[in-house]
């Protein structure tokens, strides 16, 4: 389950410096979860048994056909003068995991937002215990808890989708972090509010607390993931190397251990006061588990989360200042390493001035380039433009390491550019089984722990576990194949002019800043667009699809 975690949430063109571009991928991908959660929703609470399996045939059959899709394109070739080869003198640097470890932990951004993601993720608890809630607390006969447990994840989603839509025109206004501590703390009123509606037992009322749960679910999925990318930006200024994959790892690897820990105390509190059993009235201490747990305890844990959010320092000035200084390194423009943070003047600094304000909103330096190499500004500010996307979907492709070996998670460009060499088509190979037997251990994982937390017998035909598997394991792989296509695709542009000239083209066709930046990078996740929504939908259809947690 960590194992694909990892791999999802540190691919793509969210690695680039650009950071609206980058807030923009992330908004895209939440917007695709979410929207794969309605569906899956709809689902499998709408109709009947034939209707539900109607509906999963046909995605099934349209996943199948992405598949299909996806395994026929063409190796990844080698282009000319762009990437590695055999006989270039790139080498690979990395750094010793242990190392890594000591450096990670020494950024005191991350460290800050590590703390605040672990006492956080204890309201992802509350997903497993909810059908419990609504029994034991809420008391929902059997006949109607898919149904109320579906109104209430659908109210959820609909209020995080509106919150990201919303996240981006409030990061112009208050800034991201502000922003996500304005989230976190809705998800305290979220704990209050369930607390009281607990006592009241109507259901009605607890479907209110619906809407301050998915504006904490909308901005954290954004924002978080951004301002962890931002943390990793800070630490490449300082260290010299990114190191994208390992922090990944440090904080979805415990966040995954907090969550099922915390699914389980509750559980185990349960058991140990004689458990639930059917015909039976649960005992009183059950009750006020249950009811503490998905209210005050999740209120106590996110107001010390956000406690640990108001250390984090990197403001929408400073991240300009890492960007710029990180963006002319990348062209050759090398300044010594500076860190904004230790400054008390403003923030405009060298390293913004030099980057220049032009016409387009994500190139920086595009004047110093043009001076050296004596050509338009416009043409450099555009291959400056695709060179971004280009190094971000690079690297991208060495993430199949990460299901390889947690113990060598450090990577630099001159290693994910040897997938343009003769071993691309092997490596591609490998990362298409890699990701489908993580997609495997993910989708067993999921089904062996849920059923085996409630204590119930598995009524899940094998067809049904068959299906989730088989569409979170494709799932993979049209996620996997569409970033190497993305890649090979950047690999054909050939030399710099030819980037250039295709930049060009992308960005004169989008009049506003704003479009041009969404462009190029849309193109590139269309498809993992798609496969964050089958994997939603799977993931919704095998959690409605449990048994009741009444022992019969």
């Amino acid at each position: 389950m960590s194992a694909m975690t990892v791999v999802i949430a540190a691919w793509g063109t969210s690695l680039t410096h650009a950071v609206h571009e980058r807030a923009s991928l992330y908004t895209i991908d939440a917007l695709a979860d979410l929207l794969g959660f309605l569906v899956g929703v709809a689902i499998t609470a709408a109709g009947t048994p034939a209707t539900t399996g109607l509906a999963l045939a046909v995605i099934f059959i349209f996943q199948n056909l992405l598949l299909v899709r996806v395994l026929r394109d063409d190796p990844i070739t080698p282009s000319t003068g762009t990437t590695a080869t055999e006989g270039s003198s790139s080498t690979l640097v990395q750094v010793p995991f242990i190392a890594g470890l000591h450096m990670s932990f020494d950024n005191k951004q991350f460290v800050a937002l590590f703390k605040a993601a672990v006492f956080g993720s204890i309201v992802g608890t509350t997903v497993n215990l909810l059908p419990i809630f609504f029994q034991v607390v809420m008391n929902v006969p059997d006949s109607s808890l898919k149904r109320v447990y579906g109104i209430y994840v659908q109210a959820v989603v609909a209020s995080a989708f509106v919150a990201v839509l919303a996240v981006g025109r409030l990061n112009a206004r208050w800034g991201k972090i502000c922003v996500l501590r304005f989230g976190v703390a809705c998800g305290s009123l979220y704990g209050l509010l369930a607390f009281f509606a607990s006592y009241a037992r109507t259901v009605e009322w607890f479907y209110l607390t619906s809407v301050p749960a998915g504006l904490f679910v909308g901005t954290v999925t954004v924002n978080g993931n951004v301002l962890l990318s931002n943390s990793i930006d800070y630490d490449q200024l300082k260290t010299g190397f990114r190191r994208q994959s390992l922090y990944q790892c440090l904080m979805y690897v415990p966040l995954t251990f907090v969550s099922v820990a915390g699914s389980s105390i509750p559980l185990s509190i349960i058991t140990a006061f004689g458990g639930l059993e059917a015909g039976h009235a649960p005992p009183a201490a059950v009750i006020q588990t249950l009811r503490l747990w998905i209210s005050l305890i999740v209120t106590g844990c996110l107001i010390v989360s956000n406690n640990y959010l108001s250390n984090f320092k990197l403001t929408e000035a400073v991240q300009e200042d890492i960007s710029a200084q990180l963006q002319l390194r990348e062209q050759g423009n090398l300044l010594p390493p500076r860190d904004p943070l230790q400054e008390n003047e403003p923030h405009k600094n060298e390293a913004v001035e030099r980057a220049g304000n032009l016409p387009c909103g994500t190139c920086k330096g595009a004047t110093d380039v043009s001076e050296k190499r004596g050509v338009d500004p416009g043409e450099v500010c555009a291959a400056v433009d695709a060179e971004l996307d280009m190094s971000s979907s690079m690297t991208a492709a060495g993430l199949w390491h990460c299901t390889n070996s947690f113990l060598d998670l450090n990577f630099s460009s001159s290693e994910l550019a040897l997938l343009a060499t003769h071993k691309g088509k092997q490596w591609k190979l490998w990362t298409y089984l890699l990701n489908i037997i993580a997609s495997a251990v993910y989708a067993i994982v999921l089904l062996v722990e849920t059923i085996a937390a409630i204590d119930q017998r598995g009524d899940l035909t094998g067809a049904e576990v068959f299906a989730s598997f088989f569409m979170l394991a494709s799932s993979m792989v049209i996620y996997e194949g569409g970033r190497l296509h993305a890649m090979k695709e950047i690999y054909k542009m050939g030399d710099e002019q030819k980037v250039a000239r295709w930049a060009r083209r992308r960005l004169s066709a989008r009049k506003s800043i704003r479009h041009s930046v969404l462009v190029n990078p849309f193109r590139l996740v269309r498809r993992e667009i798609v496969a964050h929504t089958m994997m939603s939908i799977t993931l919704i259809f095998v959690i409605t699809s449990l048994p009741s947690p009444i022992r019969k």
